[in-house]
């Protein structure tokens, strides 16, 4: 009997029958198939195929396994499911770990890659830097991951405060900290407030056993001190002690001598150089003792120490000009490319595409601005660059001593190549070559400077003609004028490009350059609102000029709120020499409002370093010049006036409300020339009268700082060289004939009427104060209700006399001015109301003579003279004149003399002796003459002289004269 057959699932335990594998095809490589013939069993005849996922017909995942049994005429019965091999589960698990490993590493690459694990890394790399003392460089790598702008910003932020309050490291380490917490400092981002106190505490802690690393932690330091006087004595004794342990060393001795000039003493310097003379080489020092001899007149040994510092220094600051020129080129050839290719990181390209093309120009442009404002690699340009164009001061130092000794030279031949030399010298500051536009223009520039005048303007109108009046070569020639001062010419040619000019983009330009030659505010804002809108510097200085607006109409939130939208769009620009200077007007402007002393320490920090990035802008030095000069005015005065009352941080007046005896004067006057701000204000104004020898507001102000520090010798050669220039007088003329005429009576009055509220409200405020804070409170609304006057609005002059009285209860120099000026227009008014001649004349020259008319009549002949001496406020002035004589001979003045001489008193004839010889007063007229010829007040300065030096004819000539220029008289 044959045996029975074995079920299936009792030869194949492992089988499951009724399992099919579905539908299996290949076509074109991809799908499933049955491959792999295995365990094949004689008795049953069947066998195992494995069922593989394919692709590209290479089996690559197997799904499953199949008992088989061969069909007759081809193919096969499926008989149910069976086990895969370990060979084909590895395959599956080789093939998920395949994947999973891809898959991970494209995770890896993109987290490695991203900017969150970028900025853990550094913040890590940060951290073991820190602990091997390294300080700088965490410093440097914090800053980094706090621009990054990731979650790790915070820890960073954190970091970094840690390292500015403990640097790690050696002392000489704290300095590249607080390098990165001042550049933080400046955007607003460091993480700590009060940077320069915590840099002071280190340094004055490293004095002692490195006085090095604590003096170059104070230098990084020193823009934002509240002091600089204060900054500049601990330097000087940092210094000193380090000078004390390598007397013979000259860099030591040069970095010293820089502090004493910053003080404004020459002879220490000059007493500390002078054995080092032949041993200065380059250093510093070298181009500071020839500056020293240059000014006294030492030529050939000012040339010999400024000759080779200049030679040596300048190819290194073309390299540096050109380094910095090829890394701005080279982000932005990047940036643009990024653009182009459509990858560039954070630019919102589905906004672009729905703008109009300008609007599109504009988002472009600002974000190129972005990126190049964040670069490091130009932040570091830019610094090198700053530290190589100190050498330009020396240049222009050079190109004067080599001006100077062509003057003195005997041989014609020898004069003339000397003064060539000095061409070239000071063509070297511009490092043009060959005849481009730049270099044309860089002559012109020059020759102005040189006294040429009229060889720069043919320079200038060559190239126009030469490029057919071009806009551009226009505006190149309206902005070069702009330097030298001659803002008339400049601001014609900027009208004529934007009159002829049909392009948008080129007459936007040029209503950009008429804008900064602007007449007044509202003319600012007319041109600023003719320029490009988009542009984000248009942007920013049409909300300083609305600021500004607000703030002459007594709008000072709405001012200040422009003034801080100006300084916020100022910062995302990048920096320039430009864009430094305008923002540090804004930060000022806001000053002037608030009070907030970070702003000026801001401002004045932004425009350092306008200045040293272009150090020969006339422009900015004039404006570094004023603000130091208030700057120091504010330092001297320090506690004795406060000027939160006063809503006003103007101190240069404050100054004579420190002193009444000459004594005083002198001790006042000495700490003010020595101040750090007044030296450096100085320097600024004798760069600027080279520069720019149009500006008449040049000569103004280094004549005013001369007077302030009874440098007489100062004031004498400032007169003398103002009275040799060529100087544009047309906006100041303008001015004065529209004041006159009632042309811009409207914005007059009410500015007045502003500055009339201001005044009368810091009266008010400052009462309770009382001393000098309130005497110049008193002296400014006395002021402000005298202009008011002249423009027609009416005056209680009793109220005047009352505060001008109770204000010279604490007697100062400031509030004896003030009482005289109350009581002269006191006593105008009263002899106006007693004699109608005498008020006829008073109302015809109520804007050009004002209350000098008084002077004027007590000056001459007849019973209005008569009456004018019974005047009792005219006595009052007499008084005073008496007193202030007796306290101060020196301080004798012409109208003292008129008044004594109408009253017949004694004082005189020696009154009029001392004024007569003045030379200080010759000197001051000299100046005006020059720099302000057109106004009354100038031509009477000179009528008094002249009656003083018995040549009344002439002194009626001279009256006449003013009166056939159109000028108001008696």
């Amino acid at each position: 009997m044959a045996d029975e057959p074995v079920p299936l699932t009792t030869r194949f335990p492992k089988l499951q029958p009724g399992r099919r594998p579905g539908s299996v095809g290949a076509p074109n490589g991809f799908g499933t198939k049955l491959l792999g013939r295995r365990d094949y069993d004689e008795e049953t005849g069947t066998y195992v195929l494995t069922h593989f996922a394919i692709a590209l017909h290479i089996p690559i995942w197997a799904l499953g396994a199949y008992r088989v049994v061969d069909a007759e005429g081809g193919g096969w019965f499926c008989l149910g499911r069976e086990p895969l091999t370990w060979r084909a589960r590895g395959l599956n698990a080789f093939l998920i770990l395949a994947i999973l490993g891809a898959v991970t590493g494209v995770w890896w690459s993109v987290h490695t890659g991203s900017p969150e694990y970028a900025a853990g890394q550094k913040l890590k790399q940060a951290e073991r830097a820190a602990a091997a003392g390294n300080g700088g460089e965490s410093a440097r790598l914090c800053r980094e991951v706090m621009d990054s702008k990731t979650s790790k910003a915070g820890e960073a932020r954190r970091h970094l405060a840690g390292l500015i309050e403990d640097p790690p490291g050696a002392p000489g380490e704290a300095a590249a900290v607080y390098e990165v917490a001042v550049e933080l400092h400046r955007d607003n981002r460091c993480p700590v407030t009060d940077l320069f106190e915590k840099g002071k505490v280190l340094a004055v802690q490293y004095a002692a056993s490195d006085p090095t690393a604590a003096l170059n932690l104070l230098e990084v330091i020193a823009p934002y001190a509240p002091a600089a006087a204060d900054e500049l004595a601990v330097r000087i004794d940092l210094l000193e002690k380090l000078f004390a342990r390598s007397p013979d060393d000259p860099a030591v001795a040069s970095r010293l001598a820089a502090a004493f000039e910053d003080r404004g003493d020459r002879d220490r310097c000059e007493k500390l150089l002078t054995p080092f003379e032949c041993r200065l080489g380059t250093l510093d020092g070298a181009a500071i003792l020839g500056r020293i001899y240059a000014a006294r007149g030492m030529h050939d040994r000012a040339y010999v120490l400024l000759a080779p510092f200049v030679a040596d220094r300048l190819p290194a600051l073309r390299r540096a000009e050109q380094a910095y020129t090829d890394r701005i080129k080279s982000v932005q050839d990047a940036v643009v490319n990024e653009l182009k290719s459509g990858k560039a990181p954070g630019f919102d390209y589905d906004r672009a595409k729905g703008l109009p093309e300008a609007e599109r120009d504009a988002l472009v442009n600002a974000y190129l601005s972005d990126r190049l404002k964040d670069d490091p690699a130009l932040r570091e340009g830019r610094r090198k660059l700053v530290a190589e164009r100190g050498v330009i001061a020396a240049v222009l130092d050079l190109g004067m001593v080599q001006l100077q000794r062509a003057q003195t030279m005997a041989d014609p031949a020898a004069r003339r190549a000397e003064l060539s030399a000095a061409e070239k010298t000071f063509l070297s500051v511009g490092g043009f070559v060959g005849k481009t536009d730049e270099y044309r223009l860089s002559l012109g520039q020059v020759y102005y400077w040189l006294g040429r005048q009229a060889d720069g303007k043919k320079q200038f109108d060559e190239l126009l003609a030469d490029r057919a009046n071009s806009t551009e070569a226009t505006l190149l020639v309206a902005r070069t004028l702009r330097e030298v001062g001659d803002n008339t010419a400049a601001r014609q040619l900027a009208e004529q490009a934007y009159n002829r000019e049909a392009d948008t983009a080129k007459k936007h330009a040029a209503a950009r350059m008429r804008s900064v030659l602007y007449v007044d505010t509202d003319d600012e804002i007319l041109w600023l609102s003719r320029s490009d809108p988009n542009s984000r510097d248009v942007q920013a200085s049409l909300s300083t000029a609305r600021g500004q607006k607000a703030e002459a109409d007594g709008k000072d939130t709405e001012a200040a709120d422009h003034f801080r939208q100006s300084i916020a769009t100022y910062d995302k620009l990048p920096e320039g020499d430009a864009v430094l200077n305008n923002a540090a007007l804004a930060h000022f402007a806001l000053f002037r409002i608030t009070l907030e002393p970070e702003e000026f320490t801001r401002g004045m920090d932004k425009l350092d370093r306008a200045i040293a990035l272009n150090p020969k802008s006339s422009i900015s030095l004039l404006n570094g010049a004023s603000i130091l000069v208030e700057a120091a005015a504010r330092e001297t005065v320090g506690k004795a006036i406060d000027f939160r009352p006063l809503k006003s941080p103007s101190a240069w007046e404050g100054v004579a409300y420190l002193y009444r005896t000459p004594a005083e004067r002198s001790t006042v006057t000495d700490g003010f020339a020595r101040h750090p701000g007044a030296v450096k204000a100085r320097a600024y104004s004798e760069k600027l009268l080279l520069l720019a020898p149009k500006r008449d507001d040049g000569y103004q102000l280094l004549g005013a700082l001369c007077e302030q520090t009874a440098d007489l010798d100062g004031l004498k050669a400032v007169a003398d060289r103002a009275a040799k220039a060529d100087l544009d007088h047309g906006d100041a003329a303008r001015k004065y004939k529209e004041y006159l005429t009632g042309e811009s009576d409207g914005k007059r009055v009410g500015e007045a009427r502003t500055q009339v509220s201001r005044t009368q409200a810091a009266v008010a405020a400052a009462r309770p104060i009382g001393g000098p804070t309130f005497a110049m409170a008193v002296g400014r609304y006395v002021r402000a209700k005298t202009v008011a006057w002249a423009l027609g609005q009416p005056v209680d002059a009793d109220e005047l006399v009352t505060l001008a009285e109770e204000a010279h209860a604490t007697p100062s120099a400031g509030s004896e001015s003030t009482l005289t000026a109350a009581l002269g227009l006191r006593a105008h008014l009263a002899l106006a109301r007693e004699d109608k001649a005498y008020a006829a004349r008073a109302e015809r020259t109520k804007r050009s003579f004002g209350t000098s008319l008084l002077y004027f009549v007590l000056a001459g002949d007849g019973p209005t003279r008569a009456a004018g001496a019974k005047n009792a406020d005219v006595k009052r002035l007499a008084a005073l004149a008496e007193e202030s004589f007796r306290r101060d001979p020196e301080s004798a003045h012409a109208t003292e003399w008129v008044v004594l001489r109408a009253v017949g008193s004694e004082l005189a004839k020696p009154v009029g002796e001392r004024a007569k010889n003045s030379e200080r007063a010759r000197a001051h007229r000299t100046l005006e003459r020059a720099t302000t010829p057109h106004a009354a007040a100038t031509a009477l300065g000179e009528y008094w002289q002249l009656l003083l030096d018995g040549k009344d004819a002439e002194a009626k000539k001279l009256i006449a004269s003013l009166a056939a220029r159109g000028v108001p008289v008696p």
